[in-house]
């Protein structure tokens, strides 16, 4: 968001199902004319740009702790809750500044 001059607020980017401008045109070249038919964002099988980008930041974070404790234990709970994680559903999100994302999900 920027704000203008008179105090309007202006859209300057908006994040939704694709974090780049882009990647919807590269998901509608691999995707057939059947497929693009019969598309549900909910229902999609093909994890998002933020929520791949939160699955990535999860699992490093897991790494660097069993590599710090020399025990596997973190990594076995990222794998443990991995399928419970890809399930989830982003259903609202909010920034509440600069540096922190409020993401409502549901399952």
């Amino acid at each position: 968001m920027s704000i203008t001059p008179d105090g309007y607020f202006l859209d300057v980017r908006t994040i939704g199902r694709v974090c780049y401008e882009d990647d919807d045109y590269l998901l509608a070249t691999v995707c057939t004319d059947r497929m693009q038919r019969t598309y549900h964002h909910m229902r999609e099988k093909i994890i998002n740009s933020l929520k791949h980008r939160l699955l990535v930041f999860l699992y490093k974070r897991a790494e660097t702790i069993s590599q710090e404790e020399g025990s596997p234990r973190a990594l076995r709970e990222f794998f443990h809750y991995f399928d419970h994680l890809l399930r989830l559903r982003m259903w609202k999100m909010q920034l509440l500044d600069d540096v922190h994302l409020l993401i409502k999900v549901r399952y």
